[in-house]
């Protein structure tokens, strides 16, 4: 059986594309905390807790 694969709402795609732009240390090079894995980890974090708790315990 293959393994289940978990769909997006709209809404759930919407908010993370508003989370991630909020943080441009997450996407922008240029930032100064760009290279910082442990702030980027944390915020990677928050995110997966505001889209629920389905995605708050994946690896990231």
């Amino acid at each position: 059986m293959p393994p289940k694969v978990e769909t997006w709402s709209s809404e759930k795609e919407n908010i993370l594309i508003f989370e991630v732009e909020r943080w441009p240390m997450l996407w922008d090079a240029r930032c100064a905390t760009y290279k910082r894995t442990d702030l980027k980890y944390n915020q990677w974090h928050e995110i997966a807790l505001i889209l629920g708790s389905s995605f708050s315990d994946k690896t990231i």
